[in-house]
């Protein structure tokens, strides 16, 4: 999964393991999901949240990548007065979520979380239907050159079986690449591994996957 999807998650999990939002259900944007079909899911509850990140900010120059100046998730909490038998109120709904969220890093950012100025925006009602209902937002910004850290490939083995060497990865589907003039090997400048092969000189390579750091480089002496 992507920066925006994985980070989105990982703040939806955050607000629903606490214990004061058992009764309120957290609900993360689905993929494809229209913001008019999250708001036919919203309208079934009667104090509810949800999580959104509208903003991503524009990749950092210069920097081994990739890189990201800021990332900006909006967590909207919705309450139907009419139908709210929680016992809890919007405002410390949202006041809790700001608590767990300040200062808080997830796993695949490098820089915190902050409750930004305004912290909490009310969205105004658009109908006298809507004036029954309060919707209050959010906002959280982490920013400072985010660095969003691939999984990195694991390293090859190369081994010796029989006279013939083998080359395995722990990666699943990567693809390994290999040389034995002694330079780096790539896709581009490299050999396909597919089978055992007689050894000619020491052995380099290295292990590729899409969405993947490249592996740490293996040399394999003769």
């Amino acid at each position: 999964m992507g920066l925006i999807i994985t980070t989105r998650n990982e703040v939806a999990n955050r607000l629903a393991a606490d214990p004061y939002f058992e009764d309120i259900p957290i609900l993360p944007l689905l993929p494809k999901e229209t913001l008019s079909e999250l708001e036919n899911r919203l309208n079934r509850m009667t104090i509810s949240g949800t999580v959104l990140i509208p903003r991503l900010g524009s990749i950092v120059d210069n920097l081994p990548g990739p890189y990201f100046d800021k990332i900006e998730v909006h967590i909207g909490f919705c309450e139907d007065r009419m139908k709210n038998n929680t016992g809890k109120l919007v405002e410390d709904a949202i006041e809790k979520a700001a608590a767990l969220l300040h200062l808080w890093t997830p796993q695949n950012l490098s820089k915190p979380f902050r409750v930004e100025d305004p912290g909490i925006l009310e969205i105004p009602a658009e109908s006298d239907a809507d004036k029954k209902k309060r919707l209050l937002v959010l906002r959280c910004v982490a920013a400072g050159g985010l660095a969003y850290e691939l999984p990195k490939v694991e390293t090859p083995v190369v081994a010796n079986v029989g006279g013939s060497i083998t080359i395995t990865c722990g990666t699943p589907g990567a693809a390994i690449f290999y040389r034995q003039d002694g330079k780096q090997p790539s896709p581009r400048a490299g050999t396909f591994y597919t089978a055992p092969f007689a050894p000619v000189g020491a052995v380099k390579a290295r292990a590729f996957l899409a969405g993947f750091e490249t592996s740490d480089l293996t040399t394999f002496n003769i």
